[in-house]
């Protein structure tokens, strides 16, 4: 049951994806090309899937036994299968029950506007968290952390340098926000030009893409190509944005500022990056109340 519930989780994760990107996609029918030779399967409808996955991600949820080891091995998240006694294989297991139920928040805060269930699901989750754990600590965001040892080895590090980022200009938008928080962040991500940070604008014309190419930009940071972070899949400071949203809506009754800056100090850190003293004093990143706020470093977190 406890790889069961992880492969539901997986496979929600990955049509979430394919949904997000495509919207309406077979998936009913997908996948059944080898068992019934179903080459043409029909296209079902991002609102079905969405109100699938949340219902599949439960199931997942009630399936766990945290007293049960992965003893097939390969558990390459978690380390459930190497757990040396009880109490580990309790927390590891949880831990892969934490990544379903955080999951499952995102779809449903996906669409809370849309889905008139949603807002019960989202109360009912929130409200019960030995039911529905969620993440709480960096250890618990789900990443392929790529050791440097085959097969964990960052898909990026055999390629040449202007390959990975010698014709990509960072986004100006990007840029100009980290410079003006002064965030540390900024040079774990980004290469200088001329001793500064600087980027390309956005939706220029075919007209002015030869003097935008011709500006100086900063560039992805070629030390990326060997991190171990670059494998991520869900993080905790994701749920910790999903939390302030909620807050924000009226689902929980927590402080939405609580959550806004226990994510942004998780997205500091799972970079290794400081969180400046007065970080949250600052223009910008000061918490304002405002919806826009979270969503805004809730995309620089992602």
């Amino acid at each position: 049951n406890n790889y069961k519930a992880i492969a539901m989780t997986l496979k929600a994760w990955l049509f979430q994806n394919l949904t997000d990107i495509y919207g309406d996609i077979p998936y009913k029918q997908a996948l059944r090309g080898y068992s019934d030779y179903l080459l043409q399967p029909r296209f079902d409808t991002q609102q079905a899937i969405y109100q699938d996955l949340i219902k599949q991600l439960d199931e997942a949820n009630a399936l766990y036994d945290d007293k049960k080891a992965l003893t097939l091995g390969a558990d390459i998240l978690y380390n459930a299968d190497n757990a040396a006694n009880a109490t580990t294989i309790a927390t590891n297991i949880t831990k892969w029950k934490k990544f379903t139920n955080s999951l499952r928040l995102r779809v449903l805060m996906r669409v809370e506007g849309k889905y008139p269930q949603a807002p019960q699901l989202i109360q009912e989750m929130l409200a019960d968290p030995v039911k529905y754990p969620l993440m709480t600590n960096l250890n618990d965001g789900a990443s392929l952390k790529y050791t440097g040892t085959t097969p964990l080895i960052n898909p990026f590090s055999t390629y040449r340098d202007n390959d990975f980022s010698g014709n990509r200009g960072m986004g100006e938008f990007f840029i100009n926000k980290l410079n003006s928080w002064e965030d540390p962040r900024l040079g774990i991500w980004c290469s200088q030009v001329g001793g500064i940070y600087a980027g390309v604008p956005s939706g220029y014309s075919e007209i002015e893409s030869e003097e935008v190419r011709g500006k100086p930009s900063s560039r992805l940071n070629i030390g990326l190509k060997n991190s171990s972070q670059l494998g991520s899949i869900m993080q905790y400071a994701e749920v910790e944005f999903l939390l302030a949203e909620a807050a924000l809506r009226g689902y929980i009754t927590d402080n939405p500022e609580d959550h806004y800056k226990k994510g942004v100090t998780a997205s500091l850190s799972y970079w290794g990056a400081t969180v400046p003293a007065d970080f949250f004093d600052r223009n910008g990143v000061k918490f304002d109340g405002s919806l826009e706020q979270i969503m805004t470093q809730k995309y620089f977190s992602l």
